[in-house]
């Protein structure tokens, strides 16, 4: 276990830092419906969202919770990450979202 626990700790911050960063336009009020590929409750970090996108190859776009005084008070700090790049008829107010797509490496 202890030695399970020192290969972790000498490689994963050279893993982390790996990590191909990614641009992102931000669509306010905006969301995609049905492509949820993973949800992150209460994250309250937008860089920490957008960096466990760029971790995902199957992460297009992420929601992410922002109070717009919508009915989904529930979704204010949460991070979806989503499989589709596609802005739908999804209510960005109404569900307290915006939406951001992944774009081009950041070199």
């Amino acid at each position: 276990m202890f030695k399970s626990f020192l290969l972790l700790s000498f490689f994963l911050p050279y893993a982390i830092s790996t990590v191909k960063r990614y641009n992102y336009k931000h669509y306010p009020k905006n969301c995609i419906r049905g492509f949820n590929l993973r949800n992150y409750l209460k994250l309250n970090d937008l860089e920490k969202c957008k960096w466990y996108c760029d971790m995902e190859p199957r992460c297009l776009a992420i929601e992410y919770g922002v109070d717009h005084g919508g009915f989904h008070e529930q979704n204010v700090g949460q991070c979806r990450l989503q499989n589709s790049r596609s802005i739908s008829d999804c209510d960005g107010v109404y569900e307290n979202l915006d939406l951001y797509v992944k774009g081009s490496v950041i070199t």
